[in-house]
């Protein structure tokens, strides 16, 4: 459980999310972590190579797979959160960890 001084994980999850997405297609105060990736052009390629960077941020390794089954940004940081939630407390800029 975070300090209360602590950032809220979720919400610096979907402020990276954000970046990611703004350096990716758009300007950051464009993007809706809630609009399908499909309605946004992404493809499974295109899906891949955000996956990559994501993946890289957050230290993660999460399967195309799971990115291909998500049908938006904030599902997929939702399964981040569930997932890796101790791994992302450690590489979230930020976030102490509750420590």
């Amino acid at each position: 459980m975070p300090s209360p001084d602590a950032p809220d994980v979720e919400a610096l999850v979907h402020q990276e999310l954000t970046r990611l997405m703004g350096e990716f297609l758009f300007d950051e105060d464009d993007v809706d972590l809630d609009e399908s990736l499909t309605d946004l052009g992404f493809d499974s390629l295109s899906r891949a190579d955000l996956l990559g960077k994501i993946n890289n941020t957050f230290g993660t390794d999460v399967p195309l797979d799971v990115m291909l089954a998500c049908r938006s940004l904030a599902d997929l940081g939702e399964h981040l959160i569930a997932r890796y939630g101790n791994r992302l407390a450690r590489s979230v800029p930020g976030w102490d960890g509750g420590e």
